[in-house]
């Protein structure tokens, strides 16, 4: 993106109020399903619900997480009486080495982008535990399509990133960074409270053309296509919050240096 858009703070005729009263309503149903004697935990989000079931039981389940930014999750299960119930808990795509725990014990079974059947009797004050490492990735897209040839996307958890030049070191356009995949671990999460409401970032120790791409000539000969480049520490922002400070260059998938 080439800086020109922002988002609007208003619309003329907006429709967000409505659809925001109808989303708001529909949260509960999907946080958590329930059928029969069973219980889906679909999303991670911070909540306490009352849930009921088709078998005329209630169970109350408090979730405590700081998802998506943090991996780890507590859920607190307060049957109205001891029973036998199957909660399934949603093992995202993404995960490669998830955990699950119930009352400290591990179960078996954890398969990324699938459900994780848990069959027991449970007690009040039973706790199910998760936990989800969230190292930051780079993420590379079908050959096919060519646009992105020979660049990456980074994202961490289920959060894709992308780069705006606001954020990068003064007179370092995005056209002429890349990423360094040399190293595994070459992203730095912190997380900042003050930022876009409160956001994780990623810092990283990139790379950008000495000479500027800007001021090469649009054809050059073969033997002078490689470009000499220095050090330059980058900073990625969840894609979800681009646009929301001041009109600049934005991109998501990125040029990458591996050798």
């Amino acid at each position: 993106m080439a800086g020109k858009d922002q988002r609007s703070p208003w619309f003329g005729v907006a429709c967000c109020p409505g659809n925001i009263s109808r989303f708001m309503a529909s949260v509960p149903g999907y946080i958590y399903a329930q059928r029969d004697d069973g219980v889906w935990v679909n999303l991670y989000v911070a909540n306490n619900a009352e849930i009921k079931l088709d078998t005329g039981r209630t169970l109350k389940m408090k979730q405590e997480t700081r998802y998506p930014w943090d991996g780890a999750v507590k859920m607190t299960l307060n049957p109205d009486a001891e029973e036998i119930l199957t909660i399934h808990v949603r093992i995202p795509g993404w995960v490669s080495s998830g955990k699950v725990t119930v009352n400290g014990k591990a179960i078996e079974g954890v398969k990324p982008g699938e459900y994780l059947a848990i069959q027991r009797q449970w007690s009040p004050g039973d706790k199910v535990s998760l936990s989800f490492p969230m190292a930051p990735e780079a993420v590379a897209s079908n050959p096919r399509l060519a646009d992105n040839t020979g660049r990456v996307a980074v994202q961490r958890g289920p959060i894709v990133y992308c780069m705006e030049q606001l954020d990068q070191p003064q007179g370092v356009a995005l056209s002429d960074v890349s990423v360094n995949l040399k190293q595994k671990s070459t992203f730095q999460a912190e997380h900042k409270s003050d930022l876009l409401d409160g956001v994780t970032v990623l810092h990283h120790n990139g790379e950008a053309y000495e000479v500027s791409s800007t001021e090469k000539p649009l054809y050059p000969l073969a033997s002078s296509v490689a470009q000499k480049t220095r050090p330059e520490t980058l900073m990625l922002i969840p894609y979800y919050a681009w646009a929301n400070r001041e009109a600049t260059a934005m991109q998501v998938w990125v040029p990458y240096q591996r050798t």
